[in-house]
């Protein structure tokens, strides 16, 4: 049986790039856990920068290599609901519909639509 991970992707909200978790997750060990602990800072500083596409909540790395659980993109146990959370029997055009309703405009884009306006 194929494991399906809950959260299929993340989202950067400074930059408004998205993380495929399947992808992510082939990466060296090394650098999964360089992030995981990137994600940890995060959280302890109340910084939003790494969350769920779908809901915009933080998000933490769940499991551990070559075990039972493997390693996956999760909600915080206190976080609020998110359909990804509390469905995880989507079909994949569910969730692309869902991650693109949901994806505004990131810091960036902000950032240079204003940079442009300067210059109109």
């Amino acid at each position: 049986m194929e494991y399906k991970r809950t959260i299929p992707e993340i989202r950067n909200l400074k930059t408004g790039d998205f993380i495929n978790s399947d992808e992510f997750f082939k990466k060296p060990s090394d650098e999964i856990f360089k992030f995981r602990y990137s994600l940890d800072k995060e959280i302890q500083s109340n910084e939003k920068l790494h969350v769920c596409f779908l809901c915009k909540q933080s998000i933490k790395i769940r499991g551990q290599i070559n075990a039972k659980n493997i390693l996956n993109f999760a909600h915080l146990r206190e976080s609020d609901s998110c359909i990804l959370k509390d469905m995880t029997n989507l079909s994949r055009s569910d969730i692309l519909r869902l991650k693109f309703n949901g994806a505004k405009e990131s810091a960036l884009h902000i950032f240079l639509k204003e940079e442009i306006a300067k210059y109109l």
